[in-house]
């Protein structure tokens, strides 16, 4: 067993439902899904708590300022206000009746992604200047689901943007890369990444790690997309592996099952390397996190999901023991961890 003693912790008194920015930035921001936001100062020492005027569907903070985007759920546009919430800009969705899924600041904070769903099973992407939110290219993605959700995920790559659709299925999902370029991007789809979960990247950029369908996680070198090495399973078939996955250094990397647990990754060898404990969240009977799951009787952790922005990795675990989604209060726990 690895034991890890978090660096300090957040309470939150909303669920941490999205999580974005990088530390070593102006903030980082977790919010619900209902406009209720905290804003985690540079140091992670205290957090703003702030209500958007109503419910969002996704959520981005500017990479060097505090501006910050979000799909606004009542108009289905994208809204973009300053640190004092007074709003700058607004884009309109591009349907009537439509609304954006997803919005995000590039690393440099120059441009500003968003997607949209649209009939005929499309979706367009769009890359609009930050300051303004003027279009400044945009391209129709083929949805072969029809219906499916997007989100823009981080590479780590200069430029480099992943655009995940999912219809819902684990067998109904895509890749695209978006390459931002001179006059706008380029949108491709990633054929060896069909039914995964969102890529992570290795700290170099060269290798990347998914989870697929089978819950099996799979390394790919990224030049070639050439699979390195076995896929890996948990050997558990009723704790697979699951949604949370990220590299530590360049070679160890981690990931969590569906009941909780997280395992430390020797991604050279593709292997298990042990079991990892976060100090007060170790893996116990279910029973014992969840009183209501007294017959349950498998063993897991409280940790709902972990992220890795910049260079600290986040845990979540619901603070108030609730059942259902009223009253729900997160808390964070971090870490940093070397560059």
């Amino acid at each position: 067993m690895i034991f890890l003693r978090p660096d300090g912790k957040i309470d939150l008194e909303h669920r941490a439902y999205f999580l974005r920015g990088n530390p070593s930035g102006p903030a980082v921001v977790t919010a619900d899904k209902e406009g209720h936001f905290s804003i985690l100062t540079s140091g992670l020492e205290k957090s703003e708590e702030r209500i958007l005027p109503g419910a969002i569907r996704a959520v981005s903070p500017h990479p060097l300022d505090r501006r910050l985007a979000w799909v606004d759920v009542a108009s289905g546009s994208v809204r973009v206000q300053d640190s004092g919430g007074i709003l700058l800009l607004e884009i309109a969705p591009p349907q009537v009746k439509g609304s954006f899924d997803d919005c995000f600041f590039d690393e440099d904070g120059c441009y500003l992604w968003t997607a949209a769903p649209l009939n005929g099973g499309k979706l367009v992407v769009q890359l609009h200047e930050a300051k303004t939110g003027d279009t400044i290219h945009k391209e129709f993605v083929k949805d072969p689901f029809g219906g499916s959700s997007c989100s823009f995920h981080r590479t780590g790559k200069p430029g480099l943007v992943s655009l995940w659709l999912a219809a819902g299925n684990p067998d109904m999902v895509q890749v695209y890369w978006l390459q931002r370029t001179r006059s706008g991007f380029t949108c491709t789809l990633e054929p060896h990444l069909t039914n995964t979960i969102p890529p992570t990247f290795a700290p170099s950029g060269d290798r990347l790690l998914v989870v697929n369908a089978n819950n099996a996680l799979c390394q790919f070198d990224f030049s070639t997309m050439q699979q390195i090495g076995l896929s890996l399973e948990s050997g558990d078939e009723d704790n697979p592996f699951t949604e949370s996955l990220c590299f530590v250094n360049e070679r160890q990397a981690i990931v969590s099952t569906n009941e909780g647990r997280i395992f430390a990754i020797d991604t050279e060898l593709m292997k298990v390397e042990d079991e990892v404990a976060i100090e007060d969240h170790e893996p116990r009977p279910i029973k014992e996190y969840f009183p209501t799951l007294v017959n349950h009787p498998g063993v897991g952790s409280d940790i709902s999901y972990f992220e890795r922005l910049g260079r600290t990795i986040f845990f979540v675990y619901r603070r108030d023991r609730g059942k259902g989604l009223a009253g729900w209060k997160d808390t964070l726990l971090w870490m940093s961890v070397p560059p």
